[in-house]
């Protein structure tokens, strides 16, 4: 170890609330193992939320600077749901105006396990996520609309999410870009977004009772809305519209349980030999009823459905290196 990089850890090691020296080691140790260093803080949301603001801005430009030309640093702000806070990164691509959330990593517990849930939640299990970029709202219209694919929805309007895609219109949307779907396991975790930051398993993401002001469903509208409307009731990940408006597309096959879940953020996927007849939805709709609202619910639907409250949300993974240009 470089003898300069081992008097900073030794001096940090008996003052470890000092930041001025926690920002010295940090870069020195980035100029010798490169700017990964930086990302060390967005591993758990837990530490991210310990790190000082100067540590997690260091973090945030290193993700900046990766992404690369095509996407812009939007704001760093503080998102506050029920009991829980994180300050989170916003990134948007200037292409298509998609605006992605940077999410720390963490370890929850995915699924449900009480007298209510249905045998597709359970069993519940421990998941460990890395850091990862999901969109903010569902695909809007207006997004959708920078691709070359046509506009099929039944409720038009540019904030209002995209519906009536299939799997694979979705897909050719997602490689036109680049981008991917998130797996079930990163869009529980991204759904709860407080699972890691005080042990919480609430039913729902805002917490255990159930309130209308955060998800739009069968009871309170009679088609898909603006996804702005609901800005104010986000997730403390900023994330709007988790529940609700529209299902969400998840990368995974739909298995009738998680007794072969993984415990990683990779999506399950059945061996070619035994076709899968069905992708996993997220995040219940416009369409359904509060029973069907919680974080852990999920539902298959067949790759070639097309429906008026199906629709989807990107994510990213945070590139491994630095970019100049990539879309």
């Amino acid at each position: 170890m470089d003898e300069t990089l081992q008097a900073l850890k030794r001096r940090l090691h008996t003052d470890p609330s000092n930041k001025e020296l926690e920002r010295a080691y940090l870069h020195s140790r980035a100029r010798l193992e490169g700017g990964s260093v930086y990302l060390e803080a967005l591993s758990c949301s837990h530490q991210w939320n310990l790190s000082s603001p100067e540590i997690q801005n260091l973090a945030i430009n290193e993700v900046n600077s990766r992404l690369g030309a095509l996407f812009k640093h939007e704001r760093t702000a503080l998102y506050t749901c029920g009991e829980n806070s994180h300050r989170i990164a916003s990134f948007r691509h200037k292409p298509s105006q998609l605006l992605v959330q940077l999410i720390p990593g963490g370890r929850y517990e995915m699924g449900w396990d009480d007298e209510l849930a249905y045998h597709r939640e359970s069993p519940v299990h421990t998941v460990t996520i890395p850091p990862f970029l999901m969109g903010q709202f569902p695909v809007r219209q207006s997004c959708w609309a920078t691709s070359s694919l046509p506009n099929n929805a039944r409720f038009r309007g540019p904030d209002h999410p995209i519906e009536r895609v299939s799997f694979g219109e979705v897909q050719a949307f997602l490689d036109h870009f680049h981008w991917r779907l998130p797996s079930e396991a990163e869009w529980e975790y991204a759904c709860r977004s407080s699972a890691t930051a005080s042990g919480n398993h609430s039913e729902f993401y805002w917490g255990e009772e159930f309130d209308e002001a955060y998800c739009w469903h069968d009871n309170n509208c009679q088609s898909t809305m603006p996804v702005t409307e609901h800005k104010a009731q986000c997730n403390s990940f900023g994330l709007v519209d988790m529940i609700g408006n529209v299902w969400e597309w998840c990368a995974d096959h739909y298995q009738a349980s998680y007794d072969e879940a993984r415990s990683d953020q990779h999506p399950y996927l059945i061996e070619q030999s035994r076709p899968s007849w069905a992708q996993a939805i997220r995040g219940a709709s416009w369409t359904y009823p509060r029973a069907f609202c919680r974080s852990s619910f999920r539902f298959p639907r067949q790759t070639i459905s097309k429906s008026a409250d199906l629709g989807f949300r990107v994510a990213l993974d945070i590139p491994k290196e630095l970019k100049a240009n990539s879309s």
